[in-house]
C-alpha cells in the first residue's frame, strides 16, 4: 500500500522519532539571514514608483522589526535597474539602518527612467548574495558554523518583460536559482503585464512565490502589503505561499457589473393601438398597452423589432379559404 503524505502534516503536534512519540520542534529561526531586494524603475514604472518606495519602506520595517526582536543577523540588500542596475545598500546591518528612506533617496533609487535590464541584473545579485553567504561562513569559527542557521530571501519586483539583457538567459537565472535553493534561499517574484507565475517559472521559482498585480498605484500597494506578510514568515523558516485572497487584491477584476439593456420605449402609434401585434396572417393581437411585456428579474427583454412599427411586417398572403382579418378580437383563429 501506498503512502499519502497528509497535507496537515506540518500542524501535528506529535511526531514518531526513533519509534517513539515525541514533540514536534516548533521551526527554528534562522541566526543569519541575507536579504536581496531587485526592484524595476524602468519608464513603465511612472504611476507605480511612488508605491513601490512606500512598499519598500514597509518592507524594511517589517524585516528590521524581525531582525531586532528575534535576534536574526540581518544584511540587506537593494538594487534597482532599468537600462543599467545601481545597488544602494549593499550588505547593510538591517537592524541599524535608519528608517523611514528619505523622500529624496526614494527619489533617487526608484524615480522611473529607461527600459528593463532585468535578467543580467538578477543574475549579479544572485551572485552577490551566494558571496556574500561564503563571506559569512568563512568568517565563523567551527563551531559558530556548526550552530548557525543561514537563510536567504530574494525579493524581485517588475512591471515588465526584460528587453535589455545580453549576457545571461532565464535558463542561466534558473539553475542559479535551483543551487541556492539547497543553501537555504527562497524566492519571491511580483510581477505586472505579464503571467507572474509563467515568468516566475522559468526562473526556477515555483508558483506559490510568484504574483501577479494590476499596473495601477492601489493593486501595486496590495502587492507589496501581501509582500511584506509573507516575507516576514518566510524569515522565520516558514514557507509561506501567496493566499488567493492576496491575489485577488493585487489583481482586482476590471470587468464592469452587468447592467440590463435599457427597455425600448414604445411609440405612440404603438400605445394606441394602430400598430398593435399581428399574427403571420395578419390577425391583430393583443395590444402591447393593454398586456405590457413582465421583466425577467433583472434583465428586461426587449420587444420585437416589428412591434415598434405602426404597420404589419409584410408576410405571404395568406392559404385560399382563410379570412385575412376576422374572428374574435385578439383571436388569431388557431393558426399563429
Amino acid at each position: 500500500m501506498s503512502q499519502i503524505t497528509l497535507a496537515c502534516l506540518n500542524r501535528v503536534k506529535r511526531v514518531k522519532i526513533n519509534g517513539a512519540w515525541t514533540a514536534r520542534p516548533e521551526a527554528s529561526l534562522f541566526t543569519h539571514l541575507i536579504v536581496e531586494a531587485v526592484v524595476d524603475r524602468s519608464g513603465s514604472m511612472g504611476n507605480l514608483w511612488t508605491s513601490t518606495s512606500q512598499g519598500m519602506d514597509n518592507f524594511l520595517h517589517s524585516q528590521r522589526r524581525l531582525a531586532r526582536s528575534a535576534g536574526i543577523k540581518t544584511t540587506f540588500s537593494l538594487t534597482t535597474f532599468d537600462d543599467t542596475a545601481e545597488t544602494y545598500f549593499d550588505k547593510v546591518n538591517l537592524a541599524t539602518l535608519d528608517l523611514p528612506l528619505l523622500d529624496a533617496a526614494k527619489q533617487k533609487m526608484f524615480y522611473p527612467r529607461g527600459m528593463t535590464l532585468l535578467v543580467d541584473t538578477l543574475m549579479q545579485r544572485l551572485c552577490a548574495a551566494s558571496r556574500t553567504r561564503n563571506e559569512l561562513l568563512a568568517s565563523m569559527t567551527p563551531a559558530e558554523r556548526q550552530n548557525a542557521n543561514i537563510g536567504g530571501l530574494i525579493l524581485i519586483n517588475t512591471d515588465g518583460q526584460d528587453n535589455q539583457s545580453r549576457i545571461f538567459t532565464s535558463e542561466n537565472i534558473k539553475d542559479k536559482i535551483t543551487k541556492m535553493k539547497g543553501d537555504g534561499f527562497t524566492f519571491m517574484f511580483m510581477a505586472a503585464n505579464q503571467d507572474a507565475i509563467g515568468t516566475a517559472a522559468t526562473f526556477g521559482i515555483g508558483a506559490g512565490a510568484a504574483i501577479t498585480y494590476t499596473p495601477t498605484p492601489q493593486a501595486n500597494a496590495e502587492c507589496w502589503r501581501s509582500a511584506v506578510a509573507n516575507a516576514r514568515q518566510t524569515s522565520t523558516g516558514v514557507t509561506t505561499s501567496y493566499t488567493q485572497v492576496q491575489r485577488d487584491a493585487s489583481a482586482p477584476s476590471t470587468a464592469p457589473p452587468f447592467a440590463a439593456p435599457p427597455r425600448p420605449a414604445l411609440g405612440a402609434r404603438a400605445q394606441t393601438g394602430i400598430g398593435a401585434h399581428r399574427c403571420h396572417y395578419g390577425a391583430r393581437l393583443h395590444r402591447p398597452a393593454q398586456f405590457p411585456m413582465p421583466s425577467a428579474g433583472n434583465l428586461v427583454l426587449p420587444l420585437p423589432v416589428h412591434a415598434l412599427s405602426p404597420f404589419p411586417p409584410p408576410f405571404p398572403p395568406p392559404p385560399p379559404g382563410l379570412r385575412r382579418a376576422g374572428g374574435v378580437r385578439g383571436h388569431s383563429g388557431g393558426h399563429c
